[in-house]
């Protein structure tokens, strides 16, 4: 199966914005594998790991074609992982058309901070509203560590991690 790293930098890509390292300045020369964007991984054509603000970018780069993505396991809400931006594309009051269904996977606590971004966005919006799941043809998944998540053919089994104290523990 391929996997498809859309990014795999720290929070802020790599090279950062206003840095004159070596690092840094190395990136800004070289380009090309250099040139990091925060975390995603696409695994075949229709599972996505972390939905961050770089995956419309890395997509085009890589010449993948996301529109397949029919799963979307999400670690944890954290900014350079979620960009709630692209989920308010998905309802038809934006003009999208021929959005099919998404699934997605994270823990209770990363659905409730992903619907507070949400609703930054576009204000009411969430993902534990059905009205907004109905919109936005989302179907949530909340699992525990431990739990397993049947995604088309695939199984994937939640393990928890602590990134951020402030986050709780996260599950996926």
């Amino acid at each position: 199966m391929k996997i498809t790293f859309l990014g795999t930098a720290a929070a802020t890509a790599c090279p950062l914005v206003f840095c004159n390292c070596p690092m840094c300045a190395a990136g800004w020369k070289q380009k090309g594998k250099d040139f990091r964007r925060r975390a995603s991984a696409l695994i075949g054509e229709d599972l996505i790991i972390d939905l961050g603000p770089d995956v419309m970018t890395a997509a085009f780069d890589f010449g993948t074609d996301i529109r397949n993505i029919r799963y979307w396991l999400q670690t944890h809400a954290h900014s350079d992982h979620f960009d709630a931006g692209h989920l308010i594309t998905r309802w038809s009051e934006y003009a999208s058309e021929g959005i099919m269904p998404l699934d997605l996977a994270a823990s209770r606590e990363t659905i409730r901070h992903m619907s507070e971004r949400l609703s930054l966005e576009e204000p009411g919006a969430s993902l534990e509203k059905t009205e907004w799941l109905e919109r936005l043809k989302i179907r949530v998944h909340s699992v525990c560590h431990g739990e397993t998540v049947r995604f088309g053919n695939r199984r994937i089994t939640a393990v928890e991690s602590m990134h951020d104290p402030q986050d709780g523990r996260c599950c996926m």
